[in-house]
């Protein structure tokens, strides 16, 4: 055998060998982590009002997923500040609330501004959360609020790693600040998302986050952020429930009313 072959042959041999330590490695990271966690929703059983307090009964028996995880400036450590995630339902919406608490409440930064203003609304304490309502991990809805309930809303694309803040939706919410932190109640129309038909139980992804901006930027969520693994949505939460939904349908009526008034002044005497 002529001595370039040997080389090719051991390099090759070489390369067969490394490949189960690198299988190894990669076991490794994959259960470094532990899974993200499941949560199985019941019904609302009563009305919810979309004020920002959490006073209602039903709140106790929503399902909780609690933000545990501060994913930067730390890695997977634990979150600088208590917070809470409640998700219930009923035939017609999804509600999500956040309770937040605070060692220090009266460093909350919370602004009054436009809708969508994401390059403002990122430096304000601030909840998100994204329904991926197909459970294939391509695209998310996003909702974001602020302590004094300003929205801000997107269309995540796993493929692109892209929010798209041109997609709105029509959705109510409500925040509170108080002496432990504040508060936060959503309520989301199925009618604004797209999901399967057919009224049958279903399992979707789920991901709540909380942004905590002090002398650094603190963001914390419900799940583990693997950075070794090249996706977001594969790695949040599943809730599971929903029987008995639709989506609607495509065509949405908004009556306006539009008045416009002139008036002219007569010239000032000679």
């Amino acid at each position: 055998m002529s001595p370039a072959k040997k080389t090719h042959t051991w390099i090759l041999a070489a390369f067969l060998l490394a490949l189960p330590c690198l299988s190894g490695q990669q076991q490794e990271a994959a259960g470094k982590y532990p899974p993200s966690q499941s949560l199985s929703l019941t019904s609302s059983a009563s009305a919810i009002r979309i004020d920002g307090r959490l006073d209602e009964e039903t709140w106790k028996l929503a399902g909780k997923l609690d933000v545990a995880y501060e994913w930067t400036p730390g890695e997977n450590v634990a979150p600088p500040a208590k917070t809470e995630c409640f998700v219930t339902y009923d035939h017609s919406r999804l509600y999500v609330a956040f309770r937040c608490y605070d060692p220090k409440p009266d460093e909350i930064r919370a602004h009054l501004m436009d809708r969508d203003s994401i390059d403002t609304f990122i430096q304000d304490d601030h909840v998100t959360f994204m329904v991926d309502t197909f459970n294939d991990e391509r695209r998310a809805f996003q909702f974001r609020i602020n302590p004094l309930g300003v929205q801000a809303d997107a269309a995540f694309s796993e493929l692109d790693g892209f929010e798209d803040f041109s997609w709105d939706a029509i959705w109510e919410s409500a925040a509170e600040i108080t002496a432990i932190g504040y508060t936060v109640e959503v309520a989301i129309p199925f009618n604004q998302l797209r999901f399967a038909k057919g009224g049958m139980e279903q399992t979707w992804g789920f991901a709540a986050e909380r942004s905590y901006p002090r002398s650094v930027r603190h963001r914390m969520s419900t799940h583990v952020r693997d950075r070794n693994r090249n996706c977001l949505l594969c790695q949040i939460n599943k809730i599971t429930g929903f029987q008995g939904i639709s989506p609607g349908n495509n065509m949405q009526f908004t009556p306006t009313f539009t008045v416009n008034r002139t008036d002219e002044r007569a010239d000032f005497p000679a």
